[in-house]
């Protein structure tokens, strides 16, 4: 019952556009090597790229930009060149709030889209969050074996649940068991 009550439904794979987005930045490149401690006293430059992965079937296609806004907007044109907007569109995106709303901006006339958290950027932020509430990596890996196939199967609610009834003699920061379930709540839609 609590899978089918997870807000994401499963896709049918042949009506379906999936598109992983995200930011990605570099060190920027100098021109030629400088040493060391003429490095420490510059400031460090960095290159903002935004890089977005489309899947359709077996076709696959790849979009490089600066910034989000511009690689969505080369999202929206490939689609509609491709005739692909009356397909499904499953963004898989990490939980920064700015790419969300991004997307949700710039998609807002198509009610086709959905956006779904992805699998590395979760499985990441619990075993970060974990390490620093439990007691230690043994206890932290129990806790994962348990909550991360709950996650895998959309089942949220149970998750917090569990996460809500670890026993206080296994907490060392409750703090960050609270931020794992606020991260948890806030992301519920994806």
């Amino acid at each position: 019952q609590q899978i089918k009550g997870n807000p994401l439904s499963y896709e049918d794979s042949d009506r379906t556009v999936n598109i992983s987005i995200d930011d990605v930045v570099v060190k920027q490149h100098k021109e030629s090597r400088v040493s060391e401690s003429e490095e420490a006293k510059s400031d460090r430059k960095y290159v903002h790229n935004t890089v977005a992965h489309l899947e359709k079937g077996k076709a696959k296609y790849v979009f490089n930009g600066y910034g989000v806004i511009i690689v969505l907007r080369m999202t929206i044109a490939f689609l509609f060149r491709n005739q692909l907007l009356d397909n499904n569109l499953v963004f898989f995106v990490d939980g920064q709030k700015t790419l969300h709303s991004s997307i949700l901006k710039l998609f807002s006339c198509f009610r086709n889209i959905k956006l779904i958290l992805d699998w590395y950027h979760l499985d990441k932020k619990c075993k970060e969050f974990l390490s620093m509430a439990l007691t230690g990596r043994i206890v932290r890996n129990a806790v994962l074996e348990r909550l991360i196939p709950m996650l895998w199967q959309g089942r949220v609610d149970a998750s917090i649940v569990y996460l809500q009834s670890i026993e206080p003699a296994f907490i060392k920061r409750n703090d960050y068991i609270d931020k794992l379930i606020g991260y948890l709540e806030r992301n519920y839609p994806y």
